[in-house]
């Protein structure tokens, strides 16, 4: 067989579930993307729960303190607000999937796509869930993909170690003229 016949490697896959378990695939060697398709979550609540003001927040916590009044102290969140209790049950999930000690928070609040081009991040693996406007975008192969708010998202990254680790390329969509974006990620530090 030529160098010119040779089979390209199939693009690496995502994986729908509609069950938090089915975030442990993440660990399967054929995906680079799990994408748990919660229901949409009642988070609405007074204006004073959420963040109004456009920008990010970025915080160290330890995985075995994050309540939700920790996590409200940390991101400037109204304590007994949904949003906070929603934060801290991810990050108490993130921290059993990747058994990081430490996690790195941030929550994003943008008027524009803050990373408008198909990127990798230099991690291992990132949580990733839009809570309002656009949800996150991936590629598989050619085809554009879209996450719904609330869906969440385990992103394989650069520093994943495997023999077939491919990182999912994915970006940040452009909201709406007149539309905000509030985005959640979780980083094992």
């Amino acid at each position: 067989m030529t160098a010119t016949a040779r089979r390209q490697p199939a693009a690496p896959l995502f994986h729908w579930t509609d069950d938090i378990a089915g975030l442990e695939s993440v660990f399967d060697p054929r995906l680079n993307l799990v994408v748990w398709r919660r229901p949409h979550l009642p988070l609405r609540g007074p204006a004073d729960d959420w963040p109004q003001q456009t920008g990010r927040r970025m915080r160290a916590i330890a995985s075995g303190a994050a309540t939700p009044a920790a996590v409200a102290a940390e991101l400037s969140l109204e304590p007994a607000s949904a949003l906070a209790a929603d934060v801290a049950m991810l990050c108490e999930l993130f921290a059993t999937i990747t058994g990081a000690s430490t996690l790195g928070l941030r929550l994003e609040i943008t008027d524009c796509a803050t990373c408008p081009r198909f990127h990798s991040d230099r991690v291992t693996v990132r949580l990733m869930t839009t809570y309002r406007g656009p949800g996150t975008e991936w590629l598989e192969g050619e085809e554009v993909h879209r996450a719904a708010v609330h869906d969440v998202l385990l992103a394989k990254g650069e520093s994943w170690t495997g023999a077939d680790a491919t990182p999912c390329l994915h970006r940040s969509p452009v909201p709406a003229p007149g539309q905000t974006r509030v985005l959640l990620t979780l980083d094992a530090l």
